[in-house]
């Protein structure tokens, strides 16, 4: 991967650079080496499993809360502080439901469902006093979670990609009849 950066055009601060493609090929290049360590320290290291790793023999199965945290930790520079703190908590209330209801906090982001999403939307709505626009809410954001793990290659396929989560709109009256 060839990646060149303009020292005016990266911002020190941030540690970005002004260009949204240099920065999508930083975020996967550094999403594969850190998959490469975790992968490497979780192994014993020998040069066949380097190989392995390498060409995508050795499959890992993350959980959804390790998405989420590796999601969290990759857009903790880009994400504003009220972003970043609803993220946190949205992350706390998924991790109850895992522990609380399904007693496996270690459930794998590949069967996370649309089932599974929908069990877990009745819990917050019963539970956690949440509305229905707002647990949709939390779909929306492992959706994105899970999205970005499959561009990085952590997971082959988001198994919400393809439902589309409700989004409730309140009617606009336009005008009032009267009688």
């Amino acid at each position: 991967m060839n990646i060149k950066i303009r020292i005016k055009d990266f911002d020190t601060k941030r540690q970005l650079s002004n260009d949204t493609t240099v920065n999508n090929k930083l975020t996967n290049f550094k999403a594969d080496v850190n998959r490469l360590i975790e992968q490497l320290s979780a192994e014993s290291t020998t040069a066949n499993s380097i190989k392995d790793i390498i060409t995508g023999k050795t499959k890992v199965h993350y959980s959804l809360l390790e998405i989420l945290d590796m999601f969290m930790k990759g857009h903790e520079k880009i994400f504003k502080h009220n972003t970043y703190r609803d993220w946190r908590a949205k992350r706390g209330k998924i991790e109850k439901y895992l522990t609380k209801e399904l007693k496996d906090k270690n459930i794998e982001a590949r069967l996370f469902n649309i089932i599974a999403f929908s069990k877990f939307k009745n819990w917050l709505i019963a539970n956690e006093n949440n509305t229905v626009n707002s647990a949709n809410k939390y779909g929306t954001k492992i959706r994105k979670a899970l999205s970005w793990a499959v561009m990085n290659g952590y997971i082959t396929s988001s198994p919400l990609a393809e439902c589309k989560i409700p989004v409730h709109y309140q009617e606009k009256l336009t005008h009032l009849e009267w009688i």
